[in-house]
């Protein structure tokens, strides 16, 4: 049984009113912002405007769901406590979206540009896989150091499991290096044509991690 006037009720209604209102705006403002940006970019030669703003395009609500979260928070009664963990989950949840947002976009400007490079690495599976390994790697870090772990440790213990599971996974490891190798020498591209000995033969359409 609850017994709450009509500005409790109202009160405790705010924080709920301030998510959606923010959300709501976010999504309009998302819509009417990328219209614009899509006709502008539609009259540029680059790709590099229309690779940006669909990259972007996606984590933008996000953004606005963690602002709305944020300053619903602001206007609750929830404790200092409670609070504070939320704002960190907001803080991680943030960090990571920005991190899956520049993974993308490399790994798209990888495909999108660097066949056009002759110097440049072929664009395969691997290559984009080791550029999105490198830069979640890169976000993990600023998360745990953003939530106050410290990192040495951690890479302590990485060091000394990595042997044990580079023992373990010697043929996958072997496989993930022959294709980097594979990669690097350029002597074989998406594309060529190749018969082996054992007789197959075919089109390399693509060299990742584990096969060509």
């Amino acid at each position: 049984y609850f017994n709450l006037s009509f500005e409790e009720f109202l009160w405790m209604l705010t924080p709920l009113v301030i998510l959606v209102i923010t959300v709501v705006s976010g999504y309009i403002l998302r819509n009417f912002l990328f219209n614009r940006l899509n006709r502008l970019a539609a009259k540029t030669k680059t790709e590099i405007d229309d690779l940006f703003i669909s990259s972007i395009r996606n984590p933008f609500i996000i953004w606005f769901v963690i602002l709305g979260v944020y300053f619903a928070l602001k206007a609750s009664e929830l404790p200092v406590g409670a609070t504070s963990i939320i704002n960190r989950v907001l803080i991680v949840i943030g960090i990571f979206s920005v991190t899956l947002m520049v993974a993308n976009i490399i790994s798209r400007l990888i495909k999108v540009y660097a066949g056009k490079i002759e110097t440049a690495l072929p664009v395969t599976s691997l290559t984009q896989i080791i550029a999105r390994i490198v830069i979640f790697t890169v976000g993990l870090l600023v998360i745990l150091n953003t939530l106050g772990i410290s990192i040495t440790p951690i890479l302590a213990t990485l060091g000394i499991g990595g042997l044990a599971v580079a023992l373990a996974l010697q043929d996958t490891f072997s496989n993930i290096f022959s294709g980097f190798y594979l990669v690097i020498a350029k002597q074989i591209r998406p594309g060529d044509y190749i018969k082996l000995d054992s007789g197959e033969e075919g089109y390399v359409i693509d060299i990742n991690w584990r096969t060509t």
